[in-house]
């Protein structure tokens, strides 16, 4: 049977159209970073997923925490619908992804066992096919994580009210339960805020930062809910967040906020983003 391969949806938009083009890119991320000051064992991951430009240097700043060679052999990626294709949490379909010219290899039993405990979940490629947040985290995550690692994505199609937070715990629950014995690392993609000013952005993301921090799935459904805030992957956060906690993580780190204002230069009108590393044990 012929391999089916998802080819990238936002290549030389995103992020540049050629291996050695990306590598580069990715590596200039990485050194504009912050290093974070972190405790503890690397449980998972949030990081924003818009163009290289405006957001790689936020999401490397977490990926620095993840030690270089780490050894996890299994990247789970969850993520936001922006199209509004497939179902209300579609695990990819395809036998593997090509992003930036590498192929990297999605996990069938973890997929399977996860459609198995999760009711409403399917295998489904439609929900991947255009869809940007998940596809930009791979050449951060091939940094760092051991050669050759697989990945499942997840796409969250579900709004912030009760039904969806109702969905979010139990797919955090349920992966939890299948990566319990396996050397996986979890990531989250979110931006923040969107088209506000810079000022209005860091005001409005604060108690939704801040929910994060205390890990607090419902907490942070909630306040995205009732203040508004347009935080695009809120759900799949709350998704991580759970399983997370389920794989022993107790506390979370803010690697580094900013807004695409510091690569346009205009403050008027910007999207915002904030990387997290969750970790379990003392360090």
């Amino acid at each position: 049977m012929e391999m089916v391969v998802r080819q990238p949806a936002v290549e030389g938009a995103f992020y540049p159209g050629t291996p050695e083009a990306v590598s580069s890119m990715v590596e200039r991320c990485f050194s504009a970073a912050k290093r974070p000051a972190v405790a503890g064992t690397v449980v998972a991951l949030v990081c924003p997923h818009a163009g290289y430009i405006y957001s790689g240097a936020a999401a490397a700043s977490a990926w620095l925490a993840v030690p270089d060679g780490d050894g996890r052999d299994c990247l789970v990626l969850v993520g936001p619908n922006h199209t509004g294709l497939g179902g209300a949490v579609s695990v990819a379909a395809a036998d593997a992804w090509r992003v930036a010219g590498a192929l990297y290899p999605v996990d069938r039993e973890i997929a399977r066992e996860l459609c198995a405990m999760l009711p409403g979940a399917s295998r489904d490629d439609a929900a991947h096919l255009m869809e940007h947040s998940l596809e930009v985290q791979l050449p951060f995550a091939a940094r760092r994580l051991a050669p050759g690692f697989s990945i499942v994505p997840v796409c969250l199609g579900v709004r912030p009210d009760e039904f969806g937070l109702q969905v979010c715990l139990e797919l955090g629950d349920a992966l939890a339960r299948c990566l319990e014995d396996r050397r996986a690392l979890i990531l989250a993609s979110t931006d923040m805020s969107h088209y506000l000013s810079d000022a209005a952005a860091r005001r409005e993301d604060e108690p939704a930062i801040q929910a994060v921090l205390r890990m607090d799935p419902a907490g942070l459904v909630r306040v995205v809910r009732e203040r508004r805030i347009s935080m695009c992957g809120v759900m799949p956060t709350a998704a991580v967040i759970r399983a997370a906690a389920g794989l022993g993580a107790s506390r979370a780190f803010l690697a580094d906020y900013r807004t695409s204002a510091e690569a346009s230069g205009d403050y008027d009108r910007v999207v915002s983003y904030a990387s997290f590393v969750l970790t379990a044990g003392e360090g």
